[in-house]
């Protein structure tokens, strides 16, 4: 082997090294390797923390788009359905007054009004002989009285009347002059009476075409087969107001009895315990989609984790000589749940709904017990706490769930709803993020 190092080849290189380290007696502690290997575990814990609250984060994000998208779709089915009930309330408006048209109609569709004909013919009976006597008397002004009345009843009786004079050559002159005098005064009067007929017509029409348009007509919004009627309708029929449909009366309050097996974990569901909880809420409708939810349920959440779940017992631990290997607690308390609810499909006797909202924990009872490895336990290690009426916890929880009624009765009902329940705070002596789900089972009394 060479004394430079620089003509030391790699193999001898590393024999060097490795005579070196041989050589080395690096004296083992065991406190530093425990510590190493704590703090190894703490941080991959905080990372699976984050990555945990990363997904509750996406998850609530998730849920936000999905209620949005689903309260767009119900507002746009609602104006959907609205329009189509003022298209229905119109159409029967339109034929109520289409019923009220036809009966103003005889079989041919067209309007019979035998008592205005009748009064109109006497009308015009009445204005030819009242314009027939002065238009007779004018055109016979120069003519003696007596003659007159002599030609008139000649007239009448289709005769001619011959004029008593003392001589016969007299009378003959007379009823010639008279014959041609009756046909002219004949053929005036004919066309006089023409006349007065043709002006009384117009007169009469002119009246009802002006009665026609000062009368407000509105146009159908349907087409009708058949003729409006020429006479005025009277105002009365236009006057009514058209009835409106009555909306459909529905019970604001509930009262509901609901039970729920519930499943309890802390930071995440890889390992959880079963609980129970029972309640009563009431309701309270807004409209016939958004109800508001409140009320109290006794809940007993049983959890089973491990000793540095318990934020604030971890620091403590972490200077004793042993510490357990999981720590089981039971928190019996009051939930008291602040929800909204979405009526998403409704049908007459089934719904299917979306709620959300908050719940405030009070804390009744708190236990814990403490499981080892080692068959004894030191002195001064704890094996069982219990505490009562120690803090209580409000708005901690955040509430999700979404569900199924089914109508069994008039004002009775039964529903079924899935919930899951993401801690806002850390709860309990303890301070641990709590986590529960389960399937709410109630039944539910409107009105």
């Amino acid at each position: 082997m060479s004394d430079k190092w620089w003509d030391i080849s790699d193999d001898e290189l590393d024999d060097l090294f490795r005579e070196a380290s041989d050589k080395v007696d690096i004296p083992f502690d065991q406190s530093s390797f425990d510590k190493l290997n704590q703090k190894i575990n703490n941080q991959s814990q905080v990372k699976r923390f984050e990555y945990v609250k990363r997904v509750k984060w996406l998850l609530l994000l998730l849920f936000v788009f999905i209620g949005a998208g689903l309260v767009y779709r119900a507002v746009k089915t609602n104006g959907v359905s609205l329009e189509t009930q003022k298209n229905q309330s119109s159409n029967i408006s339109i034929s109520q007054q289409a019923e009220k048209n036809k009966s103003f109609t005889n079989n041919e569709g067209r309007v019979s009004l035998p008592s205005i004909q009748s009064a109109q013919e006497e009308q015009k009976v009445s204005d030819a002989k009242t314009a027939e006597k002065p238009d007779l008397a004018s055109f016979n002004k120069n003519v003696p009285s007596e003659k007159e009345q002599s030609i008139s009843k000649a007239t009448q009786n289709e005769s001619v009347i011959v004029v008593k004079t003392n001589t016969t050559k007299k009378a003959k002159t007379l009823t010639k002059v008279d014959k041609n005098r009756i046909t002219t005064i004949q053929s005036i009067a004919n066309t006089s009476r023409n006349t007065i007929s043709n002006l009384v017509t117009q007169k009469e029409q002119s009246k009802q075409i002006s009665m026609l348009k000062h009368k407000e007509v509105k146009a159908l919004a349907v087409n009708l087969k058949f003729e409006l009627p020429k006479t005025a309708i009277p105002q009365e029929e236009f006057a009514k107001p058209v009835v409106a449909l009555q909306k459909q009366k529905f019970s604001r309050f509930g009262v509901r009895l609901a039970f729920a097996p519930d499943a309890n974990a802390v930071e995440n569901f890889s390992s959880f315990a079963i609980g129970k909880s029972a309640g009563i809420l009431l309701e309270y409708k807004i409209s016939k989609r958004f109800i508001i939810q409140a009320g109290a349920i006794y809940a007993a959440k049983t959890y089973d984790t491990s000793i540095d779940n318990y934020h604030a017992w971890a620091k403590n631990w972490s200077t004793r000589p042993i510490k357990p290997n999981n720590v089981e607690g039971t928190c019996n308390m009051i939930d008291l749940p602040l929800n909204v609810r979405f009526n998403v499909f409704q049908k007459p006797n089934q719904t299917w709904f979306v709620s959300s909202g908050v719940s405030s924990y009070l804390m009744l009872k708190e236990t814990y017990e403490y499981y080892y490895d080692t068959p004894t336990i030191p002195t001064g290690l704890p094996t069982y706490l219990t505490w009562k009426r120690d803090n209580d916890y409000y708005f901690s929880t955040l509430n999700i769930s979404f569900g199924f009624e089914k109508r069994i009765g008039k004002g009775l009902s039964i529903q079924a709803e899935p919930y899951l329940k993401t801690p806002l705070t850390e709860v309990g002596r303890g301070k641990v993020n709590l986590y529960s789900s389960g399937l709410l089972f109630s039944i539910k009394h409107d009105f």
